[in-house]
């Protein structure tokens, strides 16, 4: 027996965007307060909010260290770079050839860069949900598509 069923996906809204269905307004992150934005998923999270996490983070840090080719002593104040600097679930995550890094180290600063080549392919084409979708308490826009479901 075959099920019909909708799978919704919450994903930034400009992946399913175009002529007809223009982008939305740009929204400050700092506005964003049950939204944390995580550098690792090794670090603790807050369960109350709701996390985005990137690899594209670690990538750039690891670069640094490869640059910069000695230990690191960070003190432990500055948490968030401590599990940056301790994570290796990133590792192997993408192909090399999905990613550009590059980083400089000079005397005070430190640049990096790390962008995703890869775009994901998706069997269905997203469709904005016009059905109302209520998440924590507050109206969300989504994105899905019609699957097919077996028992």
């Amino acid at each position: 027996m075959k099920k019909h069923g909708y799978i919704l996906l919450l994903v930034p809204l400009y992946f399913g965007c175009n002529e007809d269905n223009p982008l939305p307004d740009v929204i400050s992150l700092d506005s964003l307060k049950q939204t944390e934005f995580v550098l690792t998923i090794e670090q603790p999270v807050d369960l109350q909010k709701t996390q985005i996490y990137c690899s594209t983070g670690e990538y750039a840090w690891n670069q640094v260290k490869q640059i910069i080719n000695r230990p690191l002593t960070i003190p432990e104040a500055h948490s968030q770079l401590m599990w940056l600097n301790e994570a290796t679930s990133f590792e192997n995550s993408i192909s090399d050839n999905e990613i550009d890094v590059a980083a400089t180290v000079d005397e005070t600063l430190i640049s990096v860069t790390a962008v995703f080549k890869k775009s994901l392919p998706f069997a269905k084409k997203f469709k904005r949900n016009h059905s109302e979708l209520v998440f924590k308490n507050t109206v969300v826009e989504s994105l899905g598509a019609m699957v097919m479901m077996r028992n």
